[in-house]
């Protein structure tokens, strides 16, 4: 993808130039693009475009494998728990167990990817190196032990809203009308689902999982060794928190589009300003 865009050079808006020649662009004057510019513009848009795909995909599969749980949830089902599923002949949870486990391998090969692209200063977010550790450390029990499959999908289907923040990301770097048409509908299609998914859902997820573990440390499923069991706990809370804290830096961002829609003197760009979330 980042060799297909070497010849792609589109019209983008002041700010973007500004953030990507490293200007803040308080003068008022517009510097060129340059080929160090146009270098970090084709690898966060490659980024973006390759993120956007796989997420779509990937979320996709594992959006529908979350409605597939039953309404009641039972400590059996949402911990993952295969031995007693096998037991009960409860082949549709069983057959979700496994797919939370295939789930997890792959999304575990992800969180390497992305820090690899993170070394590698493709992407220099402290946040994002944080999120690919922490949800790398559960995909192991996750994809090793065939565990917390309720838990794991849905930490998995939240990626629904990353393909909207991506396309979003390249978007708003554009100077074209079509690109100012789409970039707030996308934007709040995003925002919609990340708080369902990231914070309303995962959230619900990750917090009855620490409420077992607080008050029925035995449902847990015996074939997981507890300390395991507690570190999954441990950074399932640890990842919601930083879902929270995103949460915070939309509705701060949402602030500014607003204070701009009536008027008020723009925020000044900043290299954060073209940031994306993968979350990614």
């Amino acid at each position: 993808v980042y060799l297909c865009m070497r010849s792609w050079r589109p019209k983008l808006t002041q700010e973007a130039v500004c953030v990507y020649v490293g200007r803040d662009g308080r003068d008022g004057r517009v510097v060129p693009m340059d080929a160090r510019a146009w270098l970090h513009f084709r690898r966060q848009t490659a980024m973006l475009a390759y993120n956007a795909t796989f997420h779509t995909i990937f979320s996709s599969a594992f959006l529908s494998a979350m409605h597939a749980f039953s309404a009641e949830v039972k400590p059996a089902t949402h911990l993952g728990d295969w031995q007693t599923l096998l037991v009960a002949g409860d082949v549709q949870h069983l057959r979700l167990v496994e797919l939370a486990g295939l789930g997890g391998s792959v999304f575990g090969a992800l969180m390497i990817h992305f820090t690899i692209i993170w070394f590698l200063r493709w992407d220099v977010e402290p946040a994002q190196l944080g999120h690919h550790v922490l949800f790398f450390g559960v995909s192991l029990v996750g994809g090793r032990r065939l565990a917390f499959s309720h838990s794991g999908i849905v930490a998995m289907a939240m990626e629904g809203s990353s393909p909207f923040l991506n396309v979003a990301s390249v978007a708003r770097l554009l100077d074209t009308p079509a690109a100012a048409r789409v970039t707030l509908p996308i934007f709040l299609c995003f925002s919609i689902l990340f708080f369902w998914l990231r914070v309303w859902a995962f959230g619900h997820a990750a917090l009855f999982t620490l409420r077992m573990r607080l008050l029925q440390p035995e449902a847990f499923p015996a074939h997981v060794p507890l300390w395991e069991s507690t570190v999954v706990v441990a950074l399932w809370v640890a990842g919601w928190a930083l879902q929270l804290y995103w949460a915070a830096l939309i509705v701060k961002k949402a602030a500014r589009q607003a204070q701009r829609a009536s008027g008020q003197r723009p925020v000044v760009a900043t290299r954060n300003a073209t940031k994306s979330t993968k979350g990614d």
